[in-house]
């Protein structure tokens, strides 16, 4: 099987804005066959909190306390809870087209292939991670990724 070349994006600290939408933006280029599948690894330079696309801002954020302390508020295009951000977190994303061989075409199967490197970068660093099903990386239950 012919696997195409990827390209990586190391983009180190972006602006929060943009470390919350460069995958959406290489994804478009993707989608347009502008640029091959990408892994992308980037972290925010200054803390913000995102919330998912269905939340409801005022039930998950304590927006006044954003305000005051000067935090951003960013609202994804894609599902999830509130999470709060900052430079002490890497950033990696997968952007890849659907119809590529190397990509499983089951969430499931995608999800542990693609998680097993963040696994094993935990392991080699003495964290005790695993795999759990569908898309978490966690220690003692507790989620890490």
């Amino acid at each position: 099987m012919l696997v195409d070349a990827w390209r990586l994006l190391d983009l180190d600290g972006l602006e929060p804005l943009k470390a919350q939408t460069i995958y959406e933006a290489v994804a478009i280029a993707l989608n347009r066959n502008l640029v091959p599948n990408t892994l992308v690894f980037c972290y925010p330079a200054e803390p913000y909190v995102c919330i998912g696309f269905h939340q409801e801002l005022e039930k998950e954020v304590d927006v006044g306390y954003c305000q005051k302390s000067n935090l951003a508020i960013i609202r994804r295009s894609q599902g999830g809870g509130a999470v709060y951000l900052d430079s002490g977190q890497q950033f990696y994303q997968v952007v890849a087209k659907k119809d590529d061989p190397a990509i499983p075409s089951s969430v499931y199967r995608f999800f542990e292939k693609y998680l097993r490197p963040t696994v094993y970068a935990y392991r080699s660093l003495g964290v005790p991670a695993e795999y759990k099903p569908i898309n978490d990386v966690v220690v003692e239950n507790r989620k890490l990724s």
